[in-house]
């Protein structure tokens, strides 16, 4: 199926309508299936950031949940539910140490096994807090209702005051367990996604954000009460592993390194391809080296459509990412969605960063500028490249550039007591500036559309999250698109 706004809109649409009748024919789980395709159609394509239809769904299922009888609550205990539990992404790590800083005992609940590569990193941190943190994996054969059983369970019988929820967007059990929580238990939301649609408006008493976007966004598109907001700037974690060098030679070069999902670099314009070509053009000496996530077929086809593949490297997935930044010299931000994890690693390391955007309400100062405030973003592309030629020629101003930079983050310390104020006083000693002229754009569907035509991601998460057997019936042409596709990445992989 090529995916157009239309059928994409009439998916989305369908999902909802099939999940709401399945409940009402007591299918919970399969109900909860549709749910999840609704939410990843969603977060895929920039639909409603507050669906309402999906939040009311979800709260349904709180009736058919039992629960035992309340109990007194502990206030130095916590709960962290955790569906990231990724070492180095999402927020994981900056919580779980501000809860170890706390003292608090912690039930830490994941939805990864043990034997999870990316999880393996988070659990050794765990362990090493043994007295202090259990950890529990919720098992991978619970489906629908027996999970959402399980995971209720689990919460009330640690008997704790405050939940924590780290989840992604598309965690619809999880939404429905928690909103069958009693009121005794605070529920802390965790955004991470702030730029597009995420599920669990309706579980939240209180929401972390982490720039005045995210804040923005969630009151004025979301729903979310102002009293709710907790804005805490977060900072990266650093990686220790030996540098992998680069996949050309570094002598002699000046490299500008630029990373993230795939998704984040695609408009219609293709604007971000073009910055690279203009950057290029400033010296021959410019190289640029991308570490993306995802499928990279259509980066492939626009840098060598721009003509400029010989001077633009794929780096894949890093795990050195702190001493990738420590053999670059500059960090360009991705276009039309910016980073925020990738501009902080830059900052902490002093490595110049390069970034552009046309709309002053998506500025990367509000990520990077979290202790003093400095210009950063260029409005248009030659004034990008300008000051890039300017960094390059004039040492001096890149010293002080640098420096300037790696002032303007919050250490671990810092961001530690400012969580444990909040969670005590509801509030952080970073205010929320509310705009009234704030106008939310949705980031370029039709782009996405495009992008998702050629890779097939789409259609295989629906496929996998409805299972092979629902996705026949009803969108068998998911099912040969993912097939095909699949095909192409081995024949491709084996030449």
């Amino acid at each position: 199926m090529v995916l157009t706004e239309k059928k994409i809109l009439r998916l989305f649409s369908g999902f909802k309508q099939k999940a709401e009748l399945l409940f009402e024919k007591g299918r919970f789980d399969l109900s909860l299936k549709y749910w999840e395709a609704a939410t990843r159609t969603a977060y895929c394509f920039y639909l409603d950031e507050n669906d309402q239809q999906i939040e009311k769904g979800l709260q349904k299922f709180a009736a058919n949940v039992k629960k035992e009888k309340i109990y007194p609550l502990l206030s130095n205990r916590c709960v962290f539910y955790d569906a990231h539990s990724r070492d180095k992404g999402a927020l994981t790590q900056q919580y779980i140490r501000a809860i170890f800083a706390s003292g608090w005992d912690m039930l830490y609940i994941t939805e990864k096994s043990q034997d999870d590569v990316f999880f393996k990193p988070i659990l050794a941190e765990l362990k090493e807090h043994a007295d202090k943190v259990t950890v529990h994996h919720v098992p991978a054969n619970l489906r629908g209702m027996e999970r959402i059983q399980h995971i209720v369970d689990c919460v009330m019988g640690w008997k704790c005051d405050k939940l924590f929820v780290h989840i992604l967007p598309w965690s619809v059990t999880a939404v429905a367990a928690f909103n069958a929580l009693p009121k005794t238990i605070e529920r802390f939301y965790i955004n991470h996604t702030d730029h597009t649609y995420c599920v669990g408006t309706s579980c939240m008493d209180f929401c972390f954000e982490f720039r005045q976007y995210g804040c923005n966004l969630s009151l004025k598109k979301r729903g979310v009460e102002r009293k709710k907001l907790l804005l805490l700037p977060y900072y990266p974690i650093e990686s220790h592993q030996p540098f992998h060098g680069f996949p050309f030679d570094r002598k002699g070069k000046i490299v500008i390194f630029s990373g993230g999902s795939f998704y984040k670099v695609f408009d219609e314009q293709d604007t971000f391809i073009e910055i690279c070509k203009s950057l290029l053009a400033i010296d021959p000496r410019i190289v640029i080296a991308y570490a993306g996530f995802g499928s990279d077929r259509a980066f492939r086809e626009a840098i060598e459509k721009k003509g400029i593949s010989d001077r633009v490297f794929l780096l894949g997935v890093r795990k050195d990412i702190s001493a990738l930044y420590d053999n670059v010299d500059f960090y360009l931000n991705t276009y039309p969605i910016g980073g925020a994890l990738m501009c902080l690693f830059a900052a902490m390391h002093g490595v110049p960063l390069l970034a552009y955007h046309n709309d002053k309400k998506t500025r990367m100062e509000e990520v990077v500028c979290q202790t003093r405030q400095m210009e950063i973003s260029s409005m248009s592309i030659d004034e990008l490249c300008g000051k890039a030629k300017e960094l390059i020629t004039d040492e001096k101003k890149r010293k002080a550039y640098s420096d300037a930079l790696m002032s303007c983050c919050i250490s671990s310390d810092q961001f530690n007591k400012a969580f444990l104020d909040a969670v005590n006083t509801k509030s952080t000693p970073f205010p929320i500036q509310i705009d009234d002229d704030f106008n939310y754009i949705p980031f370029d569907r039709i782009a996405k559309i495009e992008l998702e035509n050629k890779r097939k991601g789409y259609h295989r998460e629906i496929v996998k999250c409805l299972g092979m057997r629902n996705a026949l019936t009803r969108y068998p042409s998911f099912v040969f698109d993912s097939i095909v596709d699949y095909l192409k990445i081995r024949i491709v992989k084996k030449r």
